[in-house]
């Protein structure tokens, strides 16, 4: 009688590790179908007044990873690849250094999220936080691109609205304009001048 107990005890003590053990591996499987290999894609260009310096991804830096900007008078998109969960774009941060020899007064950048299966592209605005909290950007000073919360609240829900998964597009990061003065600016490899009096 005793040996029956202690086989039938043996036996639910087997199985409750045997459910024990698949549950973890459940769980790992789950926690581990997030991570993978993500991509960015920068746009490149041979004027560029920004130089990219710094690439950090929550607490990971890929600023090793980038590679350098060779282009002179070309244009051209340069992919970096790197391991990380759904949704690391929300974390993003882009250092940029003025290389451009000139005082900056504003920037317009963004990141680009691109459905492989169409040509749509939605646009998630970065915002900028330059050294010391200085409203201009003078030679050699640097500045960080964020998300912030508002920006991808609002953003996630036109994404969702049109039924786009940002986790599987395309995704790009590119410099739109660079404000130098009120009549002058850098839009995707072109100086554009303005005519003050008109």
């Amino acid at each position: 009688m005793f040996r029956m107990k202690y086989l039938f005890s043996n036996r639910r003590f087997v199985a409750l590790l045997v459910l024990v053990f698949s549950a973890i591996l459940l769980m790992n499987q789950v926690a581990f179908a997030q991570d993978g290999d993500k991509s960015l894609n920068i746009e490149r260009y041979g004027d560029e007044p920004l130089q990219l310096v710094g690439l950090k991804i929550g607490s990971q830096s890929i600023t090793d990873n980038l590679p350098v900007n060779a282009r002179h008078n070309s244009v051209g998109v340069d992919t970096i690849t790197f391991n990380q969960r759904d949704g690391w774009f929300r974390n993003v941060e882009f250092k940029l250094r003025n290389i451009s020899g000139k005082p900056i007064y504003g920037v317009s950048s963004h990141l680009f999220f691109r459905p492989s299966e169409t040509k749509t592209v939605y646009r998630l605005p970065l915002a900028g936080l330059s050294q010391a909290g200085q409203g201009v950007l003078e030679p050699g000073g640097e500045i960080t691109l964020i998300v912030t919360e508002q920006a991808w609240k609002l953003t996630k829900e036109i994404l969702k609205y049109y039924d786009v998964d940002p986790d599987k597009s395309v995704v790009s990061f590119g410099v739109d304009v660079v404000q130098f003065s009120d009549n002058e600016q850098w839009s995707k490899g072109r100086m554009l001048r303005l005519d003050p009096h008109h």
